[in-house]
């Protein structure tokens, strides 16, 4: 009967100790490089969004950014959403830009431009997110 509850024990501490791995506890199993660490990686626009007028009369939005890992490990880089939004926050045109890299080093940024061409004149506002996030 020992035996059988000392089995019991061992499993359930077992189950435990792998639980605790597996979901997190204060970063643990990032740590012990169980789990893929999911980092916090910071979009900055590095110039105001700058609006011309093209020779063939369209008009062009120009964003200049950077996308900045400031953990102290190598964080794997998504596309980027960008969004223009009207004055009521509605997504009024949205376009995807590419991640200027795949893997960004630690305390490392990487620059990234891009254009929007023919997007409507209500917009107001620009939000950009990572593709893969649900943020904002």
């Amino acid at each position: 009967m020992l035996t059988w509850a000392a089995i019991c024990f061992a499993v359930v501490a077992l189950g435990a100790t792998l639980a605790l791995l597996a979901l997190g506890s204060g970063g643990i199993a990032a740590r012990l490089g169980l789990t893929p660490s999911e980092g916090p990686l910071i979009i900055e626009v590095t110039r105001k969004p700058d609006r011309d007028r093209m020779p063939n009369g369209n008009e062009r939005l120009i964003v200049s950014g950077r996308i900045v890992n400031p953990t102290n490990s190598p964080q794997t880089v998504p596309d980027i959403r960008a969004e223009l939004r009207d004055a009521q926050g509605r997504t009024v045109y949205g376009w995807m830009i590419a991640r200027p890299v795949q893997i960004l080093p630690p305390g490392a940024a990487a620059n990234f431009d891009t254009a929007a061409v023919d997007f409507p004149r209500a917009s107001q506002a620009l939000n950009l997110s990572f593709a893969d996030s649900t943020g904002e």
